[in-house]
C-alpha cells in the first residue's frame, strides 16, 4: 500500500530551462551563451553545488570566474533562477489533498539559490513533510543516498512509497532500490492517471499551470 510520495521538482512539478541563464548572462561576459554553457558544464561548478560541496558565494565567485563575469550578486542570483517558469503544472489544491493523506518528499536535485526561488514563489512547497535535496543530502541522483535519505525521512518501507521523475535513469535508480512504485513523468494529466493506477486518491486537482498561490 503507497503511503508516501516522492515527487521530482524541476520539468516534473516546476518547468525549467537552462538557456535563460546562459542568454541573461551573455551581456555580462564575452562569450557567447553556448560558450557560456560549455565552460559552466566543464566547470563542473553546477555538480559541486547542487552537492553542498560549495557554498553560494563560492559558486557565484566560481561562475564569475570561469565565465568572466562582471555583474553583482544579486543580479546573477536572479538570472540563476530565471531558468523556471513562474507557472507550475500543479495547484496548491493537488498538493493539499495529497498531503492530508500521504507524506509528501520533495526528492530532487537542486542547490540553496533554486530552492529559495522555488520557496518563494510556490508556497505550496510548504505543504510537503520532508525534503531531500541534493545540496542538503550530499549527493544527487541517481546516487542512492538521496533515495535511502527520501525513504528514512518518510519513515515508509521503499515498497510503500510512489515516485515520478521526468529522467529515467533516475526512476530506475528508484526502481533498484525497491521503490517499484516509480513512473517516467511525462504530463500532468499522465501523472494524475498513474496515481489513480496505484489507489491514490487526487482531491482538489487541476492540471492547469498555476502559480502556487
Amino acid at each position: 500500500m503507497v503511503r508516501a510520495l516522492f515527487f521530482d521538482l524541476g520539468n516534473v512539478l516546476v518547468p525549467f530551462d537552462y538557456g535563460r541563464f546562459y542568454r541573461r548572462l551573455e551581456p555580462h561576459s564575452s562569450f557567447a551563451a553556448e560558450e557560456i554553457a560549455s565552460r559552466f558544464a566543464a566547470s563542473g561548478l553546477p555538480a559541486r553545488y547542487e552537492t553542498g560541496a560549495i557554498s553560494t558565494a563560492e559558486f557565484y565567485e566560481g561562475s564569475c570566474r570561469v565565465l568572466g563575469l562582471e555583474m553583482p550578486f544579486a543580479s546573477f542570483a536572479e538570472a540563476w533562477s530565471s531558468i523556471f517558469d513562474t507557472t507550475a503544472n500543479f495547484d496548491a489544491g493537488f498538493f493539499r489533498g495529497l498531503a492530508s493523506r500521504y507524506i509528501l518528499v520533495l526528492l530532487s536535485n537542486t542547490n540553496e539559490l533554486h530552492f529559495e526561488f522555488i520557496s518563494r514563489q510556490f508556497p505550496w512547497v510548504r505543504l510537503f513533510h520532508r525534503l531531500a535535496l541534493s545540496f542538503r543530502v550530499g549527493e544527487k541522483k541517481p546516487g542512492p543516498a538521496i533515495y535511502h535519505a527520501a525513504v528514512r525521512m518518510a519513515g515508509v518501507p521503499p515498497g510503500d512509497a510512489f515516485y515520478t521523475d521526468d529522467i529515467a535513469e533516475y526512476v530506475d535508480a528508484a526502481r533498484s532500490l525497491g521503490i517499484n512504485h516509480s513512473i517516467i513523468f511525462t504530463s500532468p494529466s499522465h501523472l494524475i492517471a498513474e496515481l489513480a493506477a496505484a489507489g491514490i486518491r487526487v482531491a482538489g486537482a487541476s492540471d492547469a499551470p498555476q502559480n502556487g498561490k
